[in-house]
């Protein structure tokens, strides 16, 4: 999808590649750009300044790490985690992230040892995520 007018703001390396997080007039939101996905001689520099306006905004949301995961210490997945043990040895971390796609695909990686607990459109975000796995391992799913 052609976004012509992006104005960068970092890049960042994750997953095993580089990304180019920039926001796209065009979609009017902060998206991250695969770097080795951008075509070749697409990019043009403006001689103007980059808009001021459009801040990159955060999503400040909670989530529980099973006492299995919690013991070893949290990881900085997120910006500004704060884990708050519980006495039964889970931690209910409040962190920020940039995009809820993001943050899901995170929590993902902790398997059943996590929950988004809010807000609840995240929470709800996953919930949908993990209907649709659920229903890929249904055992009336035809073998292919």
């Amino acid at each position: 999808i052609p976004h012509r007018l992006v104005d960068p703001y970092e890049i960042q390396y994750f997953d095993g590649h580089l990304y180019l997080i920039g926001y796209s007039h065009k979609m009017g939101n902060v998206f991250e750009y695969r770097i080795d996905f951008i075509v070749p001689n697409s990019l043009e520099i403006w001689p103007t300044q980059i808009s001021g306006v459009h801040a990159r905004r955060t999503i400040t949301f909670q989530y529980r790490l099973a006492k299995k995961i919690a013991r070893r210490g949290i990881s900085q997945r997120f910006l500004d985690s704060e884990p708050d043990f519980q006495p039964n040895g889970d931690a209910i971390v409040t962190a920020k992230g940039y995009t809820a796609f993001r943050i899901v695909q995170e929590i993902l990686r902790y398997g059943e040892q996590a929950e988004i607990l809010n807000p609840s459109p995240l929470r709800a975000q996953m919930k949908a995520v993990v209907e649709k796995m659920a229903a890929l391992y249904a055992e009336n799913r035809a073998d292919t």
